[in-house]
């Protein structure tokens, strides 16, 4: 008899944690990081200045579409949220290795 293994991987498993350990690097990130928290309120007050990116992100129907000034500002939100995302995967890759290295050295892989 064949008996297949349910068998879930780690992002199966651990998919809502994880989702909420990222969450608290981009926000422990606003406090720490004097250049992600200057990029963040920039583009929290793109936000509040143009409610019609508010509807674009929630992914609502524009009636007339964006103006000129509203296209200018979704492009420079775009370039701070590129901005951001760098230093977010900095800062995970790095919080990642750091986690890496206390595990392995408490398992006594490395010294």
């Amino acid at each position: 008899m064949n008996e297949e293994k349910n068998i879930k991987s780690f992002y199966e498993e651990c998919a809502n944690e994880f989702y909420e350990y990222l969450c608290s690097i981009k926000v422990n990130l606003r406090t720490t990081n004097s250049e992600y928290a200057k990029l963040y309120n920039e583009s929290h007050k793109i936000l509040d200045n143009n409610p019609n990116l508010h509807k674009i992100i929630d992914e609502e129907k524009l009636e007339k579409g964006l103006s000129i000034a509203e296209c200018t500002a979704l492009s420079k939100l775009l370039l701070l949220h590129y901005k951001m995302q760098d230093i977010e995967t900095e800062e995970i890759f790095f919080t990642g290795s750091m986690n890496a290295y206390y595990f392995f050295r408490d398992m006594g892989i490395i010294e």
